[in-house]
């Protein structure tokens, strides 16, 4: 992570996401979800490989998962029965949800949020690459990658 203050954007972007998620899917439908999964997948978030199982991934990777895998509108009751069926659930994280509930100011500015995440996963993986000192990853990251909007860092 570059510095402390990426890290607390990264993860304040990631949840108040989930809490837009749950809240749009008060409505009974999956649409907020479906549009965020072609911009999204778990991996984006931070805490979390595409080469590793679920079992390893932080909680917001899980949660976002979990929301992506059932069939029912996402809302705290249908994501943490998904994560029980999926063996991933942990006690905390129904409240976890209503916390990021809590923390949307506005579920309608969604897609604003879901940038944020994937811009906050690009910016680590050019980092990763960088410092591997792989600069034929690092271009390919961010040419092949196209800016989302703007995005606060």
């Amino acid at each position: 992570m570059g510095n402390i203050n990426e890290a607390v954007a990264t993860e304040d972007a990631e949840q108040v996401l989930i809490g837009a998620i749950l809240i749009d899917a008060a409505g009974g439908n999956r649409d907020t979800i479906n549009q965020i999964a072609t911009i999204l997948q778990p991996w984006n978030f931070q805490g979390c490989s595409k080469n590793d199982k679920p079992l390893y991934w932080s909680v917001n990777p899980r949660i976002y998962y979990a929301m992506l895998q059932t069939p029912d509108p996402p809302n705290i009751i249908s994501v943490s029965l998904q994560l029980v069926k999926l063996n991933l659930f942990d006690l905390k994280y129904p409240a976890y949800m209503a916390e990021c509930e809590y923390k949307c100011p506005c579920s309608l500015d969604w897609e604003y949020y879901a940038k944020a995440v994937k811009e906050y996963s690009l910016q680590r993986q050019a980092r990763y690459y960088a410092n591997k000192g792989d600069l034929k990853r690092v271009h390919q990251v961010t040419s092949e990658n196209k800016p989302l909007g703007p995005v606060p860092l």
